[in-house]
């Protein structure tokens, strides 16, 4: 329940990921934001994101991962791979998730 009452504080998901990508100050690592079709059951609808991110460290992937789940969303995937002209950069790509 109290993550429902977040949510229906909040603005859209999508919104909500653009700004704590702003105070994570990943917005030039930002390869693609793209809302997927979430499921809906027992009258609560799930909202989800991806967030792809290129050229990032582990620290950042790690920073942002605590900014979301602060702000009481849910990482529903996280995949990341090291990059092969720099080893210590990584690309990543995260599924977040929203009910409300």
């Amino acid at each position: 329940q109290q993550a429902q009452e977040a949510a229906s504080k909040r603005g859209p998901l999508l919104t909500e990921i653009e700004n704590l990508t702003k105070r994570a100050n990943l917005q030039s690592k930002i390869v693609s934001l793209k809302p997927q079709t979430g499921v809906q059951a027992g009258g609560i609808t799930e909202s989800i994101v991806e967030v792809k991110l290129d050229n990032i460290t582990l620290y950042d992937i790690v920073n942002y991962v605590n900014l979301i789940e602060k702000d009481t969303l849910r990482i529903k995937k996280l995949y990341f791979k090291p990059r092969f002209d720099n080893p210590k950069l990584l690309n990543a790509t995260i599924l977040v998730s929203s009910a409300g």
